[in-house]
């Protein structure tokens, strides 16, 4: 990754450069060149001009003249002056090999038609020509034309492209080796985290990311979000450990009892047979709560892999918790408990079924925990929730376990709860449930002065509302 990195940025980075390089490289030749075709222009002008203000064509004295000054003129500049007629006929000429002959190039023929030009040919030589106008007549004369190479201006372009090459090339280099162990900055906690991620498929649950808080970047970000992640699945794993071991627990004991009265038949001589009756009938209730925990489990189970799907209808819910309450109510007779129920008119869209359960769970246990006092439900709802409210007068539960009474198995008092023949599942069962229906459930208790339970379900469920358009 890190060469695949330097990579891309040398083809990101240096591209462009590269491009601007050659551009501006073409920019200096041709400010080069204009200035010298510009130098050549002015030139060719003030000899045109010395030439319209003399009889240059006729006089023998001045031709002789101008011929040194000529010849000066291109030995100091560099370059090469003719001196053409109207008829392109060279006059004069600085190297003196052409004179006497008809020099009709473009050039002289843009000028003896009165316009001046300075072109650049195909090898690099520059063209410069200007049309000499006699001032009496105003007619064209004749026209100078000036050669000048342009290889002083390649040679000049070179050098500064070869400095700047160089310097091109040192960047490169330079910032080459800066991604190159910049890279190593973030391909580290990559590399890292990706260690850590073998580890943990290897079943290594405990492994984490070395967070840094001194530089936070995304990739920093990522690391903290994988340990969040990694602290998760510790804790399901151990969820997971707790979770079997309370299973063989639970499964445990009743058969412990059941291995207990079974030996004591089998081994027992001439018990009466309202021993063995007695015997059996513990064995018979040892089963049954077997047969709870286990019904209890596959409810928990398939509700977790959503293998219980939830069948919403629009249900009254002040007849739904009135047949709730009325259906539990010999229950708290039975234990001198005054149950009541308090509630409006509220329609949702809950699958009644499974709800029921959830709600009976919350109401049996609260007669269950109350020795004497009362138990009050209540129905409320706002224009979006319905609120359904369980309170007890009970034995209340401690503060330092509220958080802890949705776990699948716990129990606040064991040995109670094993009189009253709960499982430990009815709460989680209810809280599953409740979250299936896109709720929320919290208590509020306090130790030895009761407990409330308050349930949110919405009134409208969206995989409804998709269903119905």
């Amino acid at each position: 990754m890190r060469w695949l990195l330097l990579i891309l940025c040398c083809i990101i980075g240096f591209g462009p450069i590269f491009i601007f390089s050659r551009a501006t490289m073409t920019s200096v030749n041709n400010y080069f060149t204009a200035n010298r075709q510009k130098e050549l222009m002015r030139q060719a002008n003030v000899i045109a001009d010395q030439v319209s203000g003399s009889d240059f064509f006729t006089n023998e004295d001045n031709l002789e003249y101008f011929s040194e000054y000529l010849l000066d003129t291109s030995i100091q500049g560099g370059y090469r002056i003719m001196i053409t007629d109207r008829t392109g006929m060279v006059i004069m000429d600085s190297n003196n090999s052409e004179k006497g002959k008809v020099y009709a190039i473009q050039e002289v023929i843009e000028a003896l038609n009165n316009k001046s030009v300075a072109n650049v040919q195909n090898n690099g030589n520059i063209y410069t020509a200007v049309p000499i106008m006699d001032y009496t007549s105003s007619e064209i004369i004749g026209s100078v034309l000036i050669f000048s190479s342009a290889a002083d201006i390649t040679d000049t372009v070179e050098v500064i492209r070869g400095l700047f090459s160089f310097i091109l090339l040192g960047i490169l280099i330079c910032v080459g080796i800066a991604i190159f162990f910049i890279s190593k900055i973030f391909v580290k906690p990559l590399k890292e985290l990706q260690g850590v991620i073998n580890r943990l498929t290897d079943g290594h649950l405990d492994s984490r990311v070395k967070e840094t808080k001194v530089f936070r970047n995304e990739i920093t970000d990522i690391g903290s979000a994988f340990n969040e992640m990694a602290d998760k699945l510790e804790k399901i794993d151990d969820s997971r450990q707790i979770f079997v071991s309370n299973v063989s627990h639970e499964l445990k004991t009743p058969l412990s009892s059941i291995k207990v009265l079974a030996d004591s038949i089998s081994t027992a001589d001439d018990l009466p047979k309202e021993m063995y009756i007695e015997f059996l009938q513990d064995i018979t209730n040892e089963v049954d709560r077997m047969s709870n925990i286990i019904t209890d489990l596959l409810n928990l189970v398939r509700l977790d892999q959503k293998e219980l799907p939830l069948k919403f209808e629009a249900t009254d819910l002040n007849k739904f918790m009135s047949d709730i309450v009325k259906r539990l109510t010999p229950l708290a007779n039975a234990k001198d408990i005054d149950i009541t129920y308090e509630g409006k008119n509220v329609m949702a869209e809950i699958d009644s079924v499974k709800l029921s359960l959830a709600i009976s769970n919350l109401v049996e246990n609260a007669i269950k925990y109350t020795d004497e006092g009362k138990v009050t439900v209540t129905l409320d709802s706002d224009h979006q929730n319905a609120f359904i409210t369980v309170a007890d007068t009970g034995i209340g539960i401690p503060e330092s376990e509220q958080n802890k009474i949705f776990d699948r198995f716990y129990r606040v008092d064991k040995t109670r709860d094993r009189q009253t023949g709960g499982t430990g599942l009815g709460l989680s069962i209810t809280h599953s449930t409740v979250l299936m229906h896109n709720g929320s459930i919290k208590v509020l208790s306090k130790e030895n002065e009761g407990s409330t339970f308050l349930v949110r379900i919405p009134l409208k469920h969206p995989y409804v509302l998709e269903n119905d358009k």
